[in-house]
């Protein structure tokens, strides 16, 4: 799964789009470090883990991420929500990996990484099938630390 920052040039830039295409890529390409900077130093099992970076396009940057094969957690709910929805056990479980993956963030060392945009659309869920069971796991992404 990829996470693509689609950046609109300020409007004072408009009569100059060749500029203003150049500046909102530098920024782009700014706040998708400071993202990268932040997924690469988190290793956990309930963060989404990066693949790497593609900057090499001349109109869109994206991180390149494990694939979440149920997708965003808003999405499940929008699609499918009783899958969750009255599933006591399975709200418990995510819960939980958000919990852990927060916790994580919030007792890194040297310095904590914040979020700053914890939401369903920034959470993605993972199927993992072990012994007779399948069951969703919930890995946090996109941290907003711009």
């Amino acid at each position: 799964m990829t996470l693509t920052h689609n950046h609109k040039p300020h409007p004072e830039h408009e009569h100059n789009p060749g500029a203003a295409n150049a500046r909102g890529r530098v920024e782009a390409q700014e706040l998708l470090g400071h993202e990268f900077r932040a997924l690469h130093k988190a290793v956990h099992t309930n963060i989404v883990t990066l693949i790497g970076v593609v900057l090499d396009h001349p109109e869109w940057l994206c991180l390149l991420m494990e694939c979440a094969d149920r997708g965003s957690l808003r999405r499940v709910l929008d699609e499918s929500v009783e899958e969750i929805v009255g599933q006591p056990q399975v709200q418990l479980r995510l819960v939980r990996d958000i919990v852990a993956g927060m916790a994580y963030l919030h007792a890194h060392q040297p310095s904590p990484i914040l979020h700053r945009d914890l939401k369903s659309d920034n959470v993605l869920l993972f199927s993992n099938a072990r012994w007779d069971e399948t069951f969703l796991i919930a890995k946090v992404t996109y941290f907003g630390t711009y």
